[in-house]
């Protein structure tokens, strides 16, 4: 029997985990196409959270070592800061059970288990047709392949999904998000901040602030790092952008304008304790994104499969954008491996896995409005209120990693 010939675009978290679980079948013929370099994307991504439940999956799907290294993260406190008084009020807490990774290290372990030849490097696919049965690829505006099967990983800017869905569009929250890694060394009470979750609500929306380790592929294995991301929302009063769709960019540390750093200089001495500030003063210049989501009406058509960030986009807020890639990855695998009627599984597939992600992108964005878009006077809000308010916006769901 001919083997069914799998492109896979993207050769990030999802678009590796595709690639693994389906080369380990002697169905398949697997070819990953990924635009950027093979070292390029080390230093992508940050901190991520796992349950216990994901991290044994993958050990379990043998993606991740035995021995994968995390920072067991058991306890999630909520402040204010009262600025008149220079201190912070407790506004809620809570127990996790979180393991905190880097994602360059995740990466690193996915990137190992991939075979070489299967990968191509510095191969952007530049366009995409459909000949009779098979889908063909452009790859860099010159070569073109034919594939039975094509699973687009590509992420956000997903070419397959503008191809299956041209009049999709990606979704501005009217808010935006201001991120570092700060180095341990660099806190006076590190303490502070191990084995917690913590949260810090201010004017403009809620940092978010937890330790990780360092990722060995880039020098620093043994380092302790403070990761942390500070939400605001950018309404028609932000002095930085007149117009919300001002913020809608993402900016590099490198090309960060004075005017920004000065800006962002300006909140963390208004809006933060001493204790936060120190943390998120720590990495400076910070990286600027734009957060965004978009709905999508299938994850598969006409030989054409969508996983990870390429099908459903959610905000952060919902703690599963790797976790959804991963399951994308595991469900797919199980149905091309097993199927006897391919076109109709992989039509079930889509729709469980739309269904799955659906439920996220609701999450994500209800605890975006309460959080940012929407937040309440946190000055002005009782422990009972934003418990209240919090549960409110869960609105029966709940965290993989909650306690």
């Amino acid at each position: 029997m001919d083997k069914l010939r799998i492109a896979i675009v993207g050769a990030s978290i999802a678009g590796s985990a595709c690639g693994i679980l389906l080369q380990r079948s002697k169905k398949f013929d697997i070819s990953i196409f990924e635009k950027r370099a093979a070292d390029a994307m080390l230093s992508q991504g940050a901190g991520i959270g796992f349950s216990p439940a994901i991290t044994q999956q993958l050990k379990e799907h043998d993606l991740i070592d035995q021995d994968f290294p995390y920072l067991d993260l058991t306890y999630n406190p909520s402040f204010v800061y009262e600025k008149a008084i220079d201190q912070e009020r407790l506004l809620n807490d809570s127990k996790l059970i979180l393991y905190a990774v880097n994602w360059a290290t995740l990466y690193a372990q996915l990137t190992k288990r991939l075979m070489r030849e299967q990968v191509h490097y510095n191969s952007q696919v530049t366009a995409i047709s459909r000949e009779n049965d098979a889908i063909k690829l452009t790859i860099n505006n010159h070569e073109t392949q034919a594939f039975d099967l094509v699973i687009f990983a590509d992420g956000y800017d997903s070419i397959g999904h503008r191809w299956l869905f041209p009049d999709s569009k990606i979704n501005f929250a009217n808010y935006i998000l201001w991120r570092g890694l700060t180095p341990i060394e660099k806190i006076t009470d590190p303490a502070r901040f191990l084995e917690i979750f913590t949260f810090s609500f201010y004017t403009r929306g809620v940092a978010a602030i937890y330790p990780i380790l360092g990722a060995p592929t880039l020098d620093n294995k043994d380092k302790l790092f403070i990761n942390w991301a500070v939400y605001e929302k950018s309404n028609q009063q932000h002095p930085l952008f007149p117009q919300p769709s001002d913020a809608h960019k993402n900016i590099a540390p490198d090309k960060m304008p004075a005017s920004y750093l000065n800006y962002f200089k300006e909140v963390l001495s208004k809006e933060f304790s001493p204790f936060i500030r120190e943390v998120l003063a720590g990495t400076l210049p910070p990286f600027m994104q734009a957060i965004e989501d978009r709905d999508a009406s299938a994850y598969y058509q006409d030989r054409v499969c969508l996983v990870g960030d390429a099908g459903i986009l959610i905000r952060p807020h919902a703690g599963s954008g790797a976790v959804k890639g991963f399951q994308d990855a595991f469900e797919l695998e199980k149905v091309l491996t097993s199927s006897n009627n391919l076109e109709t599984d992989l039509q079930q597939w889509s729709n469980a896995r739309c269904q799955a992600a659906t439920q996220l992108l609701n999450l994500s964005r209800s605890v975006g409005k309460f959080f940012v878009e929407e937040a309440p006077d946190w000055n002005a809000l009782t422990r009972e209120e934003m418990q209240n308010g919090f549960s409110a916006a869960l609105a029966g769901r709940h965290y993989s990693y909650s306690k």
